[in-house]
This record gives structure tokens, sequence and C-alpha cells, in this order.
């Protein structure tokens, strides 16, 4: 159930944000209860004032490290632009401010005595001296860096981006040495002997690059019955050369309804249409790695780490359970949990601990656990120590609603990750096909919602899928939707991609051709006139907003198209979509490399 009491440590609990005891509460509160101090909501709507939220970044995971030594953690803080490094012994902590917006994501430790940091929106690696515990430098590398790994063999810093290059640089010199396109919507790299172990983020694939930098296998997370993997949210490696991912699953031969309960029924270890899963990838003998399935964590919501001690001990961070009372949100699998589908609902865990609203897990020399929080800044070390890392808060009571567990096993963001999408053609069983669409980049302002329009506004949308659907028990008073709607508003679409400038710009008089119509729809900031048309798909459907359009494969309401080549086949609906049936393969290509800019 969704705690309605508790408010521990900084740790918001679902009642805590939403105001009220659910034992009381069986309606929708006119005014409720003002959300908590520190939660970004500067003003109460209806006093001509707009409601702010904080900055606080949808939760990424897998932002934090322990040293070879195992006396520092370092711990990257998207939400304050800054890296803590915490000496665990003396429980001493520097702060290495960044630029506002950076965001700092993975980071990984050399051969020489330097951490390096991810900076996503820099399109940087920032190196950090251990000894000194000081930012030394900067290494530019792509347009939106992801993954990161060191090779100890090769003294080589491998970068996983999400346009999907993989790049390698020599990490005492900063000099590329390689660089290799892979796939897109790169996530993790993971150095495993002379290979590297490659994963994307929402369609999960698995990819397995050799020493000489050719693509030797692809694959996707292993699955019990007839479950097919999503969302991978973060892969590790281990001494031994395997591999685990944290992903989600998801039954996509059932039929999903729209009804009450639709997307999960409620329980510590009922299932909803998404749960979080484990896959180990183990070395075999002919080079090939052998992917099993480990256990689904039934009933909890936002896998969004794993790591593994160098004993083999395991701890999976679930961030969508910070706001239950029930259900653990670091979660210590069993030995036994590689063959157990439903060994989470076999006392595999571990909750006896407050871990604030954690984001981030590592292993400290000793084998202990060592946890990130995001609010409040700090880091829990298993033995009930608690180091502080900042007292700005970060509070939100937007990102809380969209992250928390529901009580179904499900969140907002298992099918919103990082406010995007997953990638997903789900069956609905009233409607049929509909892919699921992304959330970033100022989503209030593309009412109707759904492909159908059937969603009049964003309180509609919350009332029908969050709380009817999804199970939430309380509906968010005035308020508190106020915090969600700023919150939400603040996520920022995907990077869009560079293209070669002369086909851009033949792409872009094309798309305001009045002969090709592009521009007949898709109009306006948004490049979305936010009506119903009939482009001859089979039905009348809201345009969709084409910022952000690279990053969200697959297209079309039904996902027919795989690329946005495919998009102008038959599956896009013909000279009813924009008149392109007359345009040659160049323009087509000109036309998709000006869309990728967008």
């Amino acid at each position: 159930m969704i705690d309605e009491s508790r408010w521990t440590g900084g740790r918001l609990f679902a009642c805590a944000v939403l105001g009220c005891s659910l034992l009381a509460c069986s309606g929708h509160p006119d005014e409720g209860t003002p959300v908590k101090p520190g939660t970004g909501v500067e003003t109460v709507p209806g006093n001509g004032e707009k409601v702010v939220e904080s900055r606080a970044l949808p939760i990424m995971g897998g932002t934090l490290m322990v040293d070879e030594s195992g006396a520092l953690a370092l711990a990257s803080d998207p939400d304050r632009d800054a890296v803590f490094v915490a000496d665990l012994r003396t429980h001493e902590v520097t702060t290495i401010t960044l630029k506002p917006g950076e965001i700092p994501g993975r980071l990984v430790e050399d051969g020489s005595g330097n951490a390096w940091v991810v900076l996503r929106a820099a399109g940087q690696l920032a190196k950090i001296s251990l000894s000194d515990k000081s930012l030394t430098g900067r290494l530019e590398v792509c347009e939106s860096p992801r993954g990161l790994a060191y090779e100890a063999a090769t003294d080589r810093l491998h970068v996983a981006c999400q346009n999907g290059l993989l790049m390698s640089f020599d990490a005492t010199s900063g000099e590329l040495s390689r660089q290799i396109r892979v796939a897109d919507d790169l996530r993790d790299v993971v150095v495993s002997g002379d290979h590297l172990v490659l994963t994307t983020f929402r369609s999960a694939e698995v990819i397995v690059v050799d020493g000489t930098g050719q693509i030797a296998q692809r694959a996707f997370p292993a699955t019990h019955d007839k479950a097919r993997s999503s969302v991978a949210w973060r892969a590790v490696g281990s001494s031994t050369r395997e591999v685990r991912i944290m992903h989600q699953v998801a039954d996509t031969e059932v039929g999903v309804s729209t009804g009450p309960s639709g997307y999960g029924e409620g329980g510590s270890c009922s299932s909803s249409i998404v749960t979080p899963a484990l896959t180990t990838l183990k070395p075999g003998e002919t080079g090939r790695y052998e992917l099993s399935a480990g256990p689904h964590f039934m009933g909890s919501a936002g896998p969004t780490d794993i790591a593994v001690s160098k004993t083999g001990r395991i701890a999976v961070v679930v961030a969508g359970n910070a706001w239950t009372s029930d259900r653990p949100s670091v979660i210590y699998p069993a030995p036994n949990a590689a063959s157990d589908p439903f060994a989470a609902c076999n006392n595999i865990v571990d909750d006896s601990q407050d871990n604030g609203e954690p984001v981030a897990v590592a292993f400290d020399s000793n084998g202990h656990s060592v946890v990130q929080s995001r609010e409040p800044a700090a880091l829990y070390l298993e033995n009930g120590t608690v180091i502080p890392l900042s007292g700005e808060s970060r509070a939100s009571t937007g990102l809380a609603l969209f992250h928390m567990n529901t009580g179904s096993g499900i969140a907002c963001a298992s099918c919103h990750p990082e406010g995007t999408d997953d990638s997903r053609t789900w069956i609905f069983d009233e409607i049929g096909p509909r892919r699921t669409q992304m959330v970033a980049g100022g989503i209030t302002a593309r009412a109707p919602f759904h492909w159908d329009g059937d969603m009049a506004d964003f309180k509609m949308l919350v009332d029908e899928v969050m709380v009817r659907r999804m199970n939430l028990p309380v509906r968010p008073n005035k308020v508190q939707m106020a915090g969600f709607v700023a919150w939400v508003d603040t996520i920022e679409r995907p990077a869009p991609r560079v293209g070669a400038s002369d086909a851009v710009a033949r792409g872009k008089e094309l798309f305001f051709d009045d002969m090709v119509g592009c521009n007949d729809c898709h109009t306006g900031p948004a490049l979305t006139n936010n009506r119903l048309e009939d482009v001859g798909t089979g039905g009348h459907f809201v345009v969709p907003t084409l910022l952000g359009i690279a990053s969200r494969a697959p297209y079309i309401h039904d996902g027919c198209a795989k690329t946005l080549h495919e998009r102008f086949s038959a599956c896009g609906g013909g000279d009813k979509h924009g008149k392109t049936s007359n345009l040659t393969a160049d323009q087509i290509d000109d036309l998709v490399a000006y869309l990728e800019t967008l």
C-alpha cells in the first residue's frame, strides 16, 4: 500500500505528497493539504501567479561509483549541477561544482588516479583527480554521451552516445582512437575481457563488439514465459566478465484493458503491464554470450540501477518504490534468484533501512552497499550511517508523482522513461494498437492527449490513466496537480541530430513547400496543430509534435514505420499524409535529414 503517514529523512512518501490519509480520502479534495515545504511549488493556483517547480530532472540512475581503494564515493548530481566526493571513512564531502545544466551522469575510474564523469548536455567528459578531489580537465566527446567504461588493458575510455556512436579515447592523451556506429539510442557500455557489451535504452538491445571493433553478437535480454524486454536502465560488469542488465519486461501478446485497474491489479507481488527484471550475460565456450533470465521484481516500479560486489553480491535500486511503505526501494536478490522469476516475492529483500529517494547504488571494498539519494542529497551506508551531500533541497511533487509506484507495480516513468517513451506499441482491447507517446518537450501545450484525442487536458489524463487504470489510490488535489503540470513541462525533449548542412537545407525547403504540405499540419512552435486528422493511416489521430522525432522510432500510431524512411512507405498513409509520392529517393533522404534536426 501507499504509505499515508511517514515523512522521514527527507524521503517523500505518497500520502505526504498527496496530502491526506488514504483511509480517510475517498474523493478528490478541492484544496487538500499543501505540498510539503521545499517541493518547489512557490505559489498556489488561483492567485494569478504561475506555479514553479524546482530543478529536478527525471531519474536516470547509475550516478554513483566507489573508487578501487574503497575510500571514496563519487556521486553525480544532475539536479544540483555537481559531483560530490565523499570519504567513506571520515565522511568528509568535497563538492565539485559544474556549469548549470551540464547533467552529470555515469562515472568511471581510470588507471592513473582519475575519475571521469559523463556530462550529458555538454557533450563532454569531466576529469577529476581523486587525490586532489578537484576538476582537472574536460574532454569533448559527442552530442549526447550516456554510457562510460574504462578498459585497463588498452588504457582507453569508451563512450556510448545516444546518436549511436561508440567512441574510444586514450585516457592519458585524450586522443580519439576509434569511432564505430553501433545503433541508435545507446545507453551503457561495459568492458568484458577484450569485448565490449553495449545496450540501447528503450529497445533494450544487447550488442557485443569484439576486440577488432566488429559487432559479434546482437540479442535482447532474456525473459520468462512470453514476456518481452524493454528499457534497459542499467548494465554493469563484474570481475568474472559477466554482465548484468536491469531492464523491464512486458507481455505484448496479451491485450491491455483501458478499464479500471487495466494496467495493474495492485498488491506487493502482483503483475502489471510493465515489470522490472534482471538478465545475466555469461561468456560461452564458443565466444558468444549466453543470456539467462533472472528475477522479475513483481509489484515494483522504476528499476534505475544495479551494482555487483567483488564477491558477487547484487543490489538493485527500484526508485519508484521510494514512495511506498510495503516495498523496498533497494533490493538484494538471494543467490537462487537467478532462476526464479518470482524470487522478489520470496524473502529476497532487505527493507530495514530508509534510503531517502534512491537513484544509484555501489559496493564498498568490504562488500557493503552505498546508496545515493537524490532528496535529500545523501549517501546511505549499509551500517546505518548517512553522509549528507548537500542541504540544497530538490524535493518535487511533480517528480514524485511521475516516478512513484501507484501501488500496482507501475509508474508513469515505467512507460515514459526519462520523460520520453518506451518505444512500444501496445495492443489495447478496446481500441487496438497504440504506440507510447513522448511526454518531454512541453506536453501540456499539446492537448488533447493520446492518439485518439480522448483526453481533453492534463487533469483528465491523470484522473483516467493514473488514478483509474494505474490504481493510484488518491487523486492529486489542485495544488499538487499544479506542481505536477509545472514539473512535467520542465522535461526537455531529446537532443536533435546534427546532419549534413546541404541535405538539411534541401529537406527544410521540401518541408515548407506547399506542394508537399508537411507544414499544413506540423506547424507552430511544437510543429503540430493539435488537431485530429485523417492522414490515411486508419482513422483520425492527433497530429504529433515533430520535435525530437529522431529519437522516437517507431512511427505512426501503430508503430508500423520502424524508421523515418519507412514513414514514407505504404504504412505512412500515402499522399493523404503529405504529398510525397512524387519525391525521389534523394529528396526523401533530404527530408529525413531535416526532420532529424528538429
